[in-house]
């Protein structure tokens, strides 16, 4: 007789999830249970961002203190409010401890919020046998690649949902997350629900580690975690991914809570300006980690002095700062070498940008 577990994904464009347990009852109902032997004892999750798509490899260490159980682990797509996108998920892998399980059946079902009947998710599920052994602890892995999900303007999301950890026996005891990215993905921000931090660590150029002990979900999907990215050709067209647009991404990212009156009344006054960094400071608190590869924080720090007319030797950013239309500034400034540059040109909170961004870079580890 097997016993009934979750693994749970949202999508289309994709919110992740880990092991949950789960009776299928009918077609149309799920019911949740709890594991009374069955500890979470670990969880790993790896999350890469490519330009078009994100890596998942997600590895659970169980621990059994009951009898042996033969469980059924389901791995759900969900999609809100339409069909399900068949390749919003793929290259799809599941394994017990090292051994790859290669039969998966599917099940479909739509689910209604019982908050909302109107509201309706489309499910399908990917079912695979493991046995649980007594006394034992019991290795899970799942691989797969997925789309990122439509965020706003030119934002998408990545994210994953650690919810269903709820339904095993105790807290997830320890939840490590890493997230590794290139050049070519600039990370907005990093989202945690419910989750408090107890070490963070810039593992390498690109690479960040969280690590959470006694992780004790409270809700189902409502505990996550949401990465917000933007795709970014480096040293191709600029389309102010450094910059900020006002509008959405200036009411969602910074909140005007953040500005003093004046800073506000210049917004006010100057709402066709991109670049801002000589008016606002990037960071909230000097000691705010953002997001940046080597080479991302290099050509930030390039900015402010191409704007000030620095004569780059480099024919890379010379090039690069040179295809700009303009800088957004109410002039419509291009770049345009300044014989008499001088860094003693930069404003005070350009001086404080560029000081933090020299800072960030120092934080990376030597030799990545």
């Amino acid at each position: 007789m097997y016993k009934y577990f979750s693994l749970v994904l949202l999508l289309c464009g994709a919110a992740f999830s880990n092991d949950a347990p789960f009776i299928l009852g009918r077609n149309d109902e799920v019911i949740n249970v709890k594991s009374k032997n069955i500890t979470m004892r670990e969880e790993e999750i790896i999350i890469t961002l490519r330009k078009d798509y994100y890596e998942v490899d997600v590895t659970f260490l169980f621990f059994n203190k009951g009898p042996t159980e033969n469980v059924r682990l389901g791995f759900p797509v969900e999609a809100l409010q339409h069909d399900i996108c068949d390749k919003d998920v793929y290259d799809f892998k599941s394994y017990i401890n090292g051994e790859i399980i290669s039969k998966t059946i599917t099940k479909n079902e739509k689910w209604t919020y019982e908050h909302d009947p109107s509201v309706s998710e489309y499910i399908r599920w990917f079912i695979r046998d493991a046995t649980f052994q007594a006394d034992t602890y019991t290795t899970s892995r799942v691989t797969y690649k997925a789309l990122y999900n439509s965020y706003s303007d030119n934002f998408v999301r990545a994210g994953y949902i650690y919810g269903t950890g709820r339904f095993w026996n105790g807290a997830i005891e320890k939840m490590s997350i890493v997230i590794n990215h290139g050049d070519d993905i600039l990370i907005e921000n990093i989202y945690f629900k419910h989750i408090k931090t107890s070490e963070f660590t810039w593992v390498a150029n690109g690479q960040y580690r969280y690590v959470s002990k006694n992780v004790k979900p409270k809700t189902i999907f409502g505990d996550n975690i949401s990465i917000i990215v933007q795709p970014f050709d480096i040293y191709g067209k600029y389309n102010w991914q450094f910059g900020l647009t006002f509008g959405n991404r200036y009411d969602r990212i910074f909140g005007e809570e953040w500005y003093s009156d004046d800073v506000k009344d210049w917004i006010s006054a100057n709402e066709d300006v991109s670049w801002v960094w000589d008016k606002i400071l990037i960071y909230k608190k000097p000691t705010e980690i953002r997001y940046y590869t080597k080479n991302q924080i290099r050509l930030f720090i390039n900015f402010f002095s191409a704007i000030h007319g620095y004569d780059f030797t480099n024919p890379l950013y010379k090039e690069y700062f040179q295809k700009i239309n303009n800088f957004g500034d109410k002039n419509r400034t291009k770049y345009k070498v300044n014989p008499n540059f001088s860094e003693n040109g930069f404003n005070r909170i350009e001086r404080k940008n560029v000081d933090y961004l020299l800072n960030l870079e120092k934080k990376i580890p030597v030799g990545q």
